[in-house]
C-alpha cells in the first residue's frame, strides 16, 4: 500500500493506501484535520466548534450528540452544553463550554475513584 502524508495547516496527516490532496471527514477512507486547525482567532475570543469538530475532538458521534440533548433519551446529559445558532441550520458549540463539560466528567470520575479507595480502606 502506498503511504501518503499531506500537510494540513500546522499538522501532518499520514494515511496508508490513500493518495490525493484533499482529505475530508465525509469520506470514510480519508481524514482531514478539523477546520479549527486552520482558523486564526483573536486572543480572548472564545472559539466556536462546528459539529464535525466536536465529533473529532471529543471522540463522539452525531447520534450521541443528539441523544445528550434529548431529555427523553437514556444518554441525556443535563450538563452537555447546548449549541448556539449563528444561522438557523448551523449549530456550533462554544469551546470553553465543552471544555468545562469535559472537566466536570473528569471531576466526577475522580470523586468516584476517591470514594472507592476510601471504602476499601475502611
Amino acid at each position: 500500500m502506498k503511504k501518503t502524508a499531506v500537510h494540513q495547516g500546522d499538522h501532518l496527516s499520514s494515511t496508508e493506501g490513500v493518495s490525493g490532496d484533499l482529505f475530508t471527514l465525509n469520506n470514510p477512507l480519508t481524514f482531514k484535520y478539523p477546520s479549527l486547525m486552520d482558523k486564526t482567532y483573536i486572543p480572548g475570543l472564545d472559539p466556536h466548534l462546528e459539529k464535525e469538530e466536536v465529533i473529532v475532538f471529543f471522540k463522539l458521534n452525531n447520534t450521541l450528540i443528539h441523544k445528550k440533548m434529548n431529555k427523553n433519551s437514556e444518554a441525556y446529559d443535563p450538563d452537555w452544553p447546548l449549541p448556539v445558532y449563528p444561522s438557523p441550520r448551523k449549530p456550533v458549540w462554544i469551546l470553553s463550554e465543552l471544555m468545562a463539560w469535559q472537566e466536570a466528567l473528569k471531576n466526577k470520575r475522580n470523586r468516584s475513584i476517591a470514594l472507592e479507595v476510601d471504602d476499601e480502606q475502611h
